[in-house]
């Protein structure tokens, strides 16, 4: 019972610390919220609960022991692979790098979209001949395309523009790395204004530039749209964000999974 009482001030602690910081531009911290809600809800009918619990047929038991114990399985392994991926380096002088959006506000990129950048402003002062791709459209509640609002600041920071190249359509990570395939191919193919998948695949080296959580999934994503050699470019988390942005991170995996995107 106390463990579930500490365990659900703890969640809610947490949600009120990342609210605190981003003021709740993203729905899926309200999961903390409603975690610890729901941990101090056992605690406090911990008596019923087992009582409940206790009547149910062993086979019952057994079963959702069996998923519970199969869901904090895959759940373990996907964030090991997804911290892994905090390691990734691109080799130099790659021919391209892209970069994924994140969500633009009315004074500039967010922190995370930000970050993003600066990795990639790195990467393209050290390497001369790099291009860059800008791969983010406009969502409901951004007042420009996020490849706009990341050409904007890339210039602010001295890139030359003409080492740019825009892609203002993509609303997700698969529809980023579709859509940007015609700027490295030279052209249009068939499928691509869907973003549909060519047979086709980009044989030269890409790098993609992204969160550190979001690399695994981001390379993954690229294997499925036809980049054959895909290399992360990892941007920072804030650490205190990580165990909500990998958690997060994992159910996207598993949906991508469901829906063919990996």
């Amino acid at each position: 019972m106390l463990m579930s009482l500490l365990l659900g001030c703890i969640f809610i602690i947490y949600f009120c610390v990342i609210v605190s910081h981003t003021h709740l531009n993203s729905k899926f911290p309200l999961i903390w919220l409603f975690m610890g809600i729901f941990f101090i809800l056992c605690g406090g009918f911990n008596h019923v609960i087992w009582s409940i619990w206790r009547q149910q047929p062993l086979m019952i038991q057994r079963a959702v022991l069996l998923l519970c114990g199969l869901f904090l399985g895959i759940f373990s392994i996907l964030v090991i692979k997804v911290i892994i991926a905090f390691r990734h380096e691109a080799p130099s002088h790659l021919p391209y790098i892209i970069v994924l959006g994140a969500q633009m506000k009315k004074k500039g990129p967010s922190l995370s979209l930000q970050r993003r950048l600066d990795a990639a402003i790195t990467y393209l002062r050290e390497n001369d001949d790099t291009i860059v791709i800008l791969s983010g459209g406009q969502g409901t509640n951004e007042p420009m395309a996020e490849a706009e609002g990341m050409a904007r600041y890339m210039r602010a920071q001295g890139i030359d523009g003409r080492r740019m190249r825009l892609e203002d359509r993509s609303v997700n990570t698969y529809q980023n790395l579709c859509f940007s395939r015609p700027f490295i191919s030279g052209g249009i193919h068939d499928g691509a204004e869907r973003g549909e998948v060519s047979v086709e695949q980009i044989d030269m080296g890409v790098g993609i530039v992204t969160s550190n959580f979001h690399i695994y999934r981001a390379l993954k994503i690229a294997g499925r749209a036809g980049y054959r050699h895909s290399y992360g470019i990892p941007s920072r988390t804030e650490n205190f964000m990580l165990p909500s942005a990998i958690t997060r991170e994992v159910f996207a995996i598993i949906k991508d999974f469901v829906t063919g995107h990996l």
